[in-house]
């Protein structure tokens, strides 16, 4: 975790990381994931909840390093990756449940099951430290999230081929592998 104001608050299912504190330049947390091998695949989903509980100028559920990939939302009425930009409009105090599924040339985003983007490129995110609830590492008000992130999972591959899917009703499990990560660097458990 970077920053002083996150905690633990209920989630969408069990406890979630809660960011509602982070309301001023210079006093903001997010949660940061270093890289690991593991992570190197062309194909992948990842997952998460979210629930947006102010609205700011760019509102940022996830980076990759100082430059790579970048989730976000301008006034919480579109949604962008990269240079790519749909429409969308947010709502505060709703939870969200994004799924980005990358099949090695194209990326595809879904919120609450529609597909609401894609686009014929591939994240930049190899090698890159994750940033969830930040931009870019950068500890400004205006670029940053605000609320509530539950439930992250990435996975090796496509889990919801053709887009078929359902919005879960329980906690996604117990995972395959797990890491333990500290101020230094993630091993496995």
């Amino acid at each position: 975790q970077k920053g002083s104001v996150a905690k633990v608050s209920p989630g969408y299912f069990d406890n979630a990381l809660d960011l509602t504190a982070s309301l001023s330049s210079g006093n903001l947390s997010w949660l940061q994931i270093p890289w690991i091998e593991d992570y190197a695949v062309d194909v992948w989903t990842m997952e998460f909840f979210a629930k947006p509980t102010k609205s700011l100028v760019n509102f940022t559920f996830l980076t990759f390093g100082t430059n790579g990939f970048m989730l976000n939302s301008e006034h919480l009425s579109n949604i962008r990756m990269d240079s790519y930009s749909a429409d969308y409009a947010f709502t505060l105090g709703d939870w969200y449940w994004f799924v980005l599924q990358c099949d090695g040339t194209a990326t595809k985003l879904y919120i609450n099951n529609e597909l609401v983007l894609q686009a014929n490129f591939v994240p930049d995110i190899e090698g890159k430290t994750l940033q969830l609830g930040s931009h870019y590492e950068v500890n400004n008000q205006d670029n940053t999230f605000v609320g509530l992130i539950d439930e992250f999972r990435w996975s090796n591959g496509i889990r919801y081929p053709g887009g078929v899917m359902t919005i879960p009703t329980q906690p996604f499990g117990t995972p395959t592998k797990s890491y333990e990560v500290s101020d230094t660097a993630p091993t496995a458990v």
